[in-house]
């Protein structure tokens, strides 16, 4: 099997060879899509473009300065928060 070459239909975009099914069951497996041997330096490269026009990703912060602000003066004023 491993001398044996990919039909065009096995085969994926990246290069790597797809499962072959048989009336909706997995007949063989074959090895997956390839991965890029430069995915550090691509991920990087991407961030740090990202990050240059100010997208800088993660998530928001769950309390903004006006919140923790206002529950700090509702606490002060003896109010439960």
């Amino acid at each position: 099997m491993a001398d044996q070459q990919p039909r065009e239909s096995e085969v994926s975009p990246s290069g790597g060879w797809l499962p072959s099914t048989v009336h909706g069951q997995t007949a063989t497996r074959f090895p997956g899509p390839l991965p890029d041997p430069n995915i550090r330096e691509s991920t990087l490269e991407g961030l740090d473009a990202a990050a240059h026009k100010g997208n800088h990703g993660g998530r928001p912060p769950v309390i903004t300065d006006d919140m923790l602000h206002t529950v700090l003066r509702r606490r002060g004023n003896g109010e439960t928060v």
